[in-house]
């Protein structure tokens, strides 16, 4: 039995022995991939199943105007429109924009 525990090792060394540039070729592509995988993992359990850290999580809202073409990225980032959004607000406790930056006296630049 102690005999084929020292014989793995040798098995497993002596393709790196015979081919050492391929062997190098195939560690330098897996070596990356098996670390990658756990931080891509790490960051779809924190975005899909860790759960938001607000106290009341279930109450947030995405308003959003769409234009024309439906987009709602280039559309949604107009300051004047969240300035009237906030201010004819009814429905919502609060509300706040991402991107926008409101000074004291009210004017805000997206």
């Amino acid at each position: 039995m102690n005999s084929g525990f020292r014989q793995d090792p040798r098995s497993a060394g002596r393709p790196v022995r015979r081919g050492p540039r391929s062997s190098a070729a195939a560690i330098a592509v897996g070596a990356p991939g098996i670390g990658v995988n756990p931080a891509i993992l790490s960051v779809v359990h924190m975005i899909l199943f860790r759960p938001l850290d607000f106290k009341a999580a279930e109450q947030l809202g995405w308003v959003a105007k769409t234009g024309a073409e439906g987009d709602l990225f280039s559309v949604t980032k107009r300051a004047g429109d969240y300035k009237g959004w906030k201010r004819m607000n009814r429905s919502f406790e609060d509300m706040a924009g991402e991107g926008i930056s409101c000074e004291v006296d009210g004017s805000c630049d997206s």
